[in-house]
């Protein structure tokens, strides 16, 4: 199961979203945008500790994380991102130069974030679980609940307390299956002679993540993007499109 869900994520370690945290303040006001940022960083140190700790072998590597355009019309919005995100504390700033084999406008850079091997991480981390009573379990559907009880095919679970981290959360309360859905995107990993440091996401839309990965002393570019279909349904659910379209 960790190649299939962990093992498919973008592998960064990183607080840096695209341009989230001028939505957050906009849409729950500062306090909370702040907190969220502060659990991000939180996030970051804490994997990079354990890592450290435990000598994980996760190939993890420092990074600069960028979020880039190579269109004019968003760098207003870069540049307000890297004031709030400046402001919650973040390790931002703005920039025109990256190493990516093409002109950007503009980009927003966060120091210290991080890339590693998302499997070899969590793999490494079910070995540090102590004894008595701790144990791992795959392969394991899970068919019902309660906070204190977690019910499989094959058997149930007792707990203190249950948390639920899935991408599809159990249960009917705030309706999230309606709108939470599985999503694969197409990615193009192929052998590169020049390598740009950092890890890279496009402000714009359809997005583009961009990040390298060393294997067999070969450098990899790993390039992931939505699929058209995944694209045109973002455009169509736009209401500038709509409008437009009229």
């Amino acid at each position: 199961m960790l190649a299939w869900v962990t093992g498919k994520s973008t592998a960064k370690v990183t607080s840096q979203h695209r341009l989230i945290y001028r939505t957050l303040k906009a849409k729950f006001g500062e306090p909370r945008a702040r907190l969220y940022a502060e659990a991000q960083e939180a996030g970051v140190r804490k994997i990079k500790s354990l890592v450290t700790q435990y000598a994980i072998d996760s190939e993890l590597e420092p990074k600069a994380a960028y979020v880039y355009t190579c269109d004019e019309s968003y760098l207003g919005r870069i540049e307000e991102e890297v004031e709030i995100a400046q402001a919650f504390g973040l390790p931002a700033s703005f920039t025109r130069k990256t190493q990516l084999p093409f002109d950007v406008r503009g980009a927003i850079r966060f120091d210290d974030q991080a890339q590693f091997h998302p499997t070899k991480y969590v793999a490494g981390l079910a070995e540090t679980i102590p004894g008595e009573g701790c144990h791992v379990f795959e392969q394991s559907r899970v068919v019902d609940w309660d906070p204190r009880h977690v019910v499989t095919d094959d058997g149930s679970i007792a707990a203190k307390a249950v948390v639920m981290a899935t991408h599809l959360p159990l249960g009917q309360v705030g309706g999230f299956y309606a709108v939470a859905h599985p999503r694969a995107e197409p990615m193009v990993v192929a052998p590169i002679g020049r390598v740009p440091d950092g890890m890279y996401i496009s402000a714009e839309q359809p997005s583009h993540s961009i990040r390298t990965r060393k294997q067999n002393g070969e450098v990899f570019g790993i390039v992931a993007s939505p699929s058209s279909s995944q694209a045109t349904r973002k455009r169509s659910a736009s209401p500038s499109r709509k409008s437009s379209a009229g």
